[in-house]
């Protein structure tokens, strides 16, 4: 199958290649459906040949294509760092803790509420990260993570901004 022009001319244009690939597989379905299955196989592979036609004028698709399994990849690799973090997980220990008084500022109860997690992971014996860290004689180390101030600090709520005026605003006595 060759698609013609008007004039009998051969011109390959992507609708007459789509026409031509579609043709081929509906050749395909009928060599199927007769029970000529080498056949049918061959003629889809005719039609995915007539179908690379429009897609080869579309430097785009390939991109698309290409942008399409980043995004697939950097989606598993985002689940699987969300199942590696989760048993790293304090944050319900942490804001229970903060919502059990009231802190004078974000900075104070990040300070309080970082000692009490640590002592809170070394009483019940729960995972942390293992640091490596270089020795001065140029060994590495293994150090359990002790302090989680940015941690803490990325959990607890912002502070809330609050207008001072005459009805707020208290003299010290």
């Amino acid at each position: 199958m060759n698609p013609v022009n008007v004039d009998g001319i051969g011109k390959v244009t992507e609708i007459s290649a789509l026409v031509v690939s579609c043709a081929y597989c509906c050749e395909a379905q009928r060599a199927f459906d007769d029970g000529r299955i080498n056949d049918a196989w061959t003629y889809i592979i005719d039609a995915k040949d007539w179908l690379r036609v429009p897609l080869s004028r579309h430097a785009g698709i390939t991109e698309l294509i290409n942008e399409e399994h980043k995004s697939d990849i950097s989606r598993i690799r985002r689940e699987s760092r969300k199942k590696g973090i989760e048993k790293y997980d304090y944050s319900d220990f942490i804001l229970k803790e903060y919502r059990k008084k009231a802190w004078k500022n974000k900075a104070q109860a990040v300070e309080a509420i970082n000692k009490l997690l640590g002592k809170y992971i070394e009483n019940n014996n729960l995972p942390v990260r293992v640091l490596q860290v270089e020795l001065e004689n140029g060994n590495i180390a293994e150090e359990r993570q002790t302090d989680f101030t940015k941690y803490v600090y990325g959990i607890l709520p912002s502070a809330q901004q609050v207008k001072i005026d005459a009805k707020n605003f208290r003299k010290k006595t």
